[in-house]
């Protein structure tokens, strides 16, 4: 494994992680623009999105599903 990153910077994978982390957080706004409730698995880093136990209430009161 480690001779995978051996030519890899630092900053690069850094860079690479900023990216993809801030894409999830315009995805939760587009889902939240759309009512689209978004299930993340427990133990995620991904923290772009509301946290819920199954099953779950929305917002509004209406139990999802």
């Amino acid at each position: 494994m480690a001779s995978v990153y051996r030519d890899v910077r630092l900053h690069d994978i850094l860079l690479s992680f900023h990216l993809a982390f801030k894409s999830y957080h315009a995805l939760e706004a587009y889902a939240r623009d759309r009512d689209v409730v978004s299930i993340i698995p427990p133990g995620s880093f991904i923290d772009a999105f509301e946290r819920h136990k199954l099953p779950f209430e929305i917002s509004d009161g209406k139990r999802a599903g």
